[in-house]
């Protein structure tokens, strides 16, 4: 079971950003932001226009995604590599209210909460 964390991203997509995605992050982009249950808010704001490969020009949306979800740390893992690889990430806060860790947790805390049963966040490499 995962804990709940608290998000707070603020990001910047073309606005076809959909239509790269690999099944896999279409399946959890999907179920995350797609299921009414989720506990998470995704919204689009202000675009931009800026200069493409063919001469033409492509809008660029802002994108926040706020809420609070039990979701588990390789999936917020996931969450932000979709938007470094899509896009460009401006702010990624993600706070694991329930045991107070700040994403990426330090691995010294991984360690210690693995200690007491927690399965806790994968180290990144």
């Amino acid at each position: 079971m995962s804990n709940i964390k608290s998000f707070d991203i603020a990001a910047e997509v073309p606005f076809n950003y959909l239509d790269n995605f690999t099944d896999e992050d279409s399946r959890l982009w999907g179920s995350l932001f797609m299921a009414p249950a989720m506990g998470l808010a995704l919204n689009y704001g202000a675009s931009r226009f800026e200069d493409n490969a063919n001469g033409g020009k492509m809008a660029i949306y802002s994108l926040t995604i706020t809420g609070s979800e039990a979701i588990a740390w390789p999936m917020v893992d996931r969450i932000k590599h979709i938007l470094e690889v899509h896009g460009s990430v401006q702010t990624f806060e993600v706070v694991d209210i329930e045991e107070n860790l700040i994403w990426p947790p330090e691995i010294d805390d991984i360690i210690e909460l693995r200690q007491g049963g927690y399965p806790g966040p994968l180290p990144l490499d």
